[in-house]
């Protein structure tokens, strides 16, 4: 089941190219080997994205290790290591990490783990603070199509495109999003939107 929702911006010097393209000294940076590692979280590439991260080690600046653990816990969430996830969440939290994005990827463990009551229950919650968490609008998609309510499910995906997770491809190649794309006309034109070029983490 493919549950981690994490949009990149691939964004350097204010522009929107692959990172690959990105100089050197760029790619080289502890800010371009973070960007790398959620790139490949958004791949589904989780164990990669692990290593990048574990290899940078801890920061100095606080805040910047608390978006150090929350990304290690989301790459560790995508290569299913469920419960060094869970931990590691944990210490992003104490860290200081953005509340409604923890528990927003604590949603997707429950997910994962098939507990999907929970997962809902989470993701509301995180709605109410943060009405336009596409991820979050994303994962409650997939939760209301496990309790095979397409026609919610289907709403749920168009407000997390209009929050900004504009990703046709995913949209056409997410599993837990078939019962979705069964359904014509729920979202047909989203299907068929052009891919663009980059999203937003």
């Amino acid at each position: 089941m493919q549950v981690v929702r994490v949009v990149v911006l691939a964004a350097v010097f204010g522009a929107c190219v692959p990172i690959a393209e990105a100089p050197a000294g760029e790619q080289a940076s502890r800010a371009g080997k973070m960007l790398k590692a959620r790139l490949l979280i958004q791949l589904g590439r989780g164990a990669e994205a692990v290593a990048v991260i574990e290899a940078l080690g801890p920061e100095r600046d606080p805040l910047d290790e608390a978006e150090r653990l929350l990304g290690l816990g989301l790459a560790q969430s995508a290569a299913a290591r469920l419960q060094d996830a869970e931990r590691t969440l944990d210490r992003a939290a104490t860290a200081g990490a953005d509340r409604e994005l923890i528990d927003s990827a604590r949603a997707s463990l429950r997910i994962q783990e098939g507990r999907f009551a929970e997962a809902e229950k989470q993701l509301r919650d995180v709605l109410r603070r943060a009405p336009l968490l596409s991820g979050a609008l994303y994962n409650l998609a997939v939760v209301r199509l496990q309790q095979d309510d397409v026609a919610e499910a289907a709403a749920l995906v168009r407000q997390a495109w209009h929050a900004g997770l504009q990703d046709p491809h995913a949209l056409k190649t997410d599993p837990d999003l078939l019962k979705l794309r069964e359904t014509q006309g729920l979202i047909d034109d989203l299907l068929a939107a052009p891919t663009p070029n980059c999203g937003a983490w």
